[in-house]
């Protein structure tokens, strides 16, 4: 199966990236830059694909201000009721439980370890 194409804006991002990752010891990219380029280039095509640019954008946003190169689990915890709120569809039960759509995302980020 080929690889879908990169985005524009994931492609610029991904460039920017690699540079960020100069800050790096060069033992520490040698080992670890290849597996976090490609990590951010996924993030980066979810985000695309889910929020649009927005979506990118608050990942690149949230992870320069903590002064960090790559995102964390607390980034996907952050981020996790605004992109999947939408995506979650009640049932009947589920609404007359008087469930919501973030109680059931948090109910997800619960059960997941870390």
């Amino acid at each position: 199966m080929a690889t879908p194409p990169v985005p524009p804006l994931v492609a610029v991002s991904v460039v920017i990236y690699r540079r960020l990752l100069w800050a790096y010891p060069p033992a520490f990219q040698r080992a670890y830059g290849p597996q976090m380029v490609h990590i951010f280039r996924e993030q980066c095509r979810v985000a695309v694909r889910q929020r649009g640019a927005m979506g990118l954008v608050v990942v690149w946003v949230r992870t320069l201000l903590d002064g960090r190169y790559n995102a964390s689990i607390e980034d996907v915890q952050a981020l996790a009721h605004p992109v999947l709120r939408h995506r979650v569809l009640l049932n009947f039960e589920g609404q007359a439980d008087g469930l919501t759509a973030d109680a059931i995302v948090g109910r997800l980020l619960d059960s997941v370890r870390v």
